[in-house]
């Protein structure tokens, strides 16, 4: 590797052989430090749908705590993406869940996070 940069090290990581440390990755990628890059990462790994639940949902607790602890770094099209994702009906509901942790982390106001609860209520029988 010649570059050993953040960003380089990253690539490294999520390379297609590595990718079945995925579940590490996020971790690694949460304390390496605030940096887009490493938010934007997790992410990635917390909506694509190619990894197993466990990895997905992992990420998506881990990208949680990486906003909460060094601020929204993402873009808005990666936000807009995981509103779409968690909106999905089609994902499975424990990944829903923690990705409305992450939903809760963008910090929306009363009204907004209201409105994002029921609809994403369950019908009651």
């Amino acid at each position: 590797m010649a570059d050993n940069g953040p960003a380089a090290v990253l690539d490294e990581i999520l390379d297609p052989v590595a990718r079945a440390f995925s579940r590490d990755v996020a971790e690694a990628l949460v304390n390496l430090r605030a940096s887009r890059s490493a938010q934007q990462r997790i992410a990635e790994l917390a909506m694509d749908a190619q990894f197993g639940l466990d990895i997905r949902r992992t990420a998506a607790q881990k990208l949680a705590f990486h906003i909460q602890r060094f601020g929204l770094l993402l873009k808005q099209p990666a936000i807009d993406r995981l509103h779409k994702v968690w909106q999905s009906e089609r994902e499975n509901p424990e990944l829903r869940t923690a990705l409305g942790g992450v939903i809760g982390s963008l910090k929306p106001d009363a009204i907004l996070a209201g409105k994002r609860l029921k609809s994403q209520a369950s019908p009651t029988r």
